[in-house]
């Protein structure tokens, strides 16, 4: 408390603190992440209004987990769905960890014990691919959200205001973690984009960048190599 309060001019809050409702989602949720701006929609889907992307954008943002739960079950909608993504998608980032290992190999600057660290870092790192496990679980998935109190009588910006407050809370609340939670994805599961949190040693690639469309299930070899290029700027941005 002590320190929260030496440094409450850091700290955001609340009341001075309200954004625009297409900005609103940044750096909310349980991002230690850096905040990204929300992206333009593709020119094609002209047939998307902007109140429709806005909507779905305050929902990915304000909802996380909720709206990542609605994309999941789209996408994977049953366990052998599910089952190949995870395996798909991890046996690429697996090729992706033995190629960075075979680079530290390459390094003659590095001696053996400084090496041997690196490879100990690369093979206990937590691979969270597509979706926390514990949101297709309706009970978990409600016991997350018990704390927001949303009525039928609520306003759009009085929903707004409550889910702000949500976010911000549910941040806070990691201050009383007594244990770290490596599977963790600290992002939304339908985002496009890919992390590595160095403080977990864990690298996640949330559904929105696994569709067929990004990830085809049965891809060649050569085209593999693309995709595994976004896995691999993510992979070499991590500090060893």
């Amino acid at each position: 408390m002590r320190l929260l309060l030496a440094y409450q001019n850091l700290i955001p809050q609340y009341g001075n603190g309200r954004m625009g409702v297409e900005k609103r989602w940044k750096g909310l949720g349980k991002g230690r992440r850096s905040a990204e701006g929300q992206r333009d929609i593709i020119p094609q889907l002209s047939d998307v209004s902007d109140t429709d992307v806005g909507c779905a954008g305050a929902t990915l943002g304000l909802m996380q987990y909720s709206n990542g739960r609605v994309f999941v079950d789209v996408l994977y909608p049953d366990q052998a769905a599910k089952d190949v993504i995870r395996s798909t998608a991890g046996g690429l980032i697996s090729n992706v960890l033995n190629a960075f290992q075979g680079m530290l190999d390459g390094l003659d600057w590095m001696d053996n014990d400084s090496k041997k660290g690196a490879y100990d870092k690369v093979l206990s790192i937590q691979k969270n691919v597509a979706f926390p496990d514990w949101i297709t679980d309706n009970g978990k998935l409600d016991d997350f959200y018990k704390n927001l109190m949303l009525t039928g009588d609520d306003t759009y910006y009085t929903i707004l205001d409550k889910l702000t407050v949500f976010n911000l809370w549910t941040q806070y609340n990691q201050l009383t973690a007594t244990s770290t939670d490596r599977t963790d994805f600290l992002g939304q599961p339908g985002i496009v984009n890919a992390w590595y949190q160095p403080e977990l040693n864990s690298i996640t690639f949330p559904a929105g960048i696994l569709p067929s469309s990004f990830l085809p299930s049965r891809m060649a070899s050569v085209l593999e190599l693309r995709w595994n290029g976004s896995c691999g700027w993510t992979r070499v941005d991590t500090r060893i």
